[in-house]
């Protein structure tokens, strides 16, 4: 399984121009892929949750990794579906 962190959702004109080619023949057999988001605020996790390509797959606690106690210590996994 091939897992990638990025920040950002990108939608597939943004990638053909990122790429340079248009990947409609990868869409065709589709890997499984794995996103991370660390230190997400809420509305990005909203934003995430309404994203039907999007399913939510756990979340990691990283509070006691830092003094303080930030909410936004996490890192959220999805799964491209």
């Amino acid at each position: 399984m091939k897992k990638i962190d990025i920040e950002n959702v990108m939608e597939k004109e943004l990638r053909i121009q990122t790429n340079g080619r248009d990947d409609s023949k990868e869409d065709e057999n589709p890997r499984p892929m794995t996103l991370f988001f660390y230190y997400p605020d809420e509305e990005y996790v909203a934003y995430l949750m309404t994203k039907n390509e999007l399913m939510f797959v756990d979340e990691i606690d990283c509070i006691d990794l830092f003094q303080g106690e930030n909410e936004r210590e996490r890192i959220l996994i999805f799964e491209v579906v």
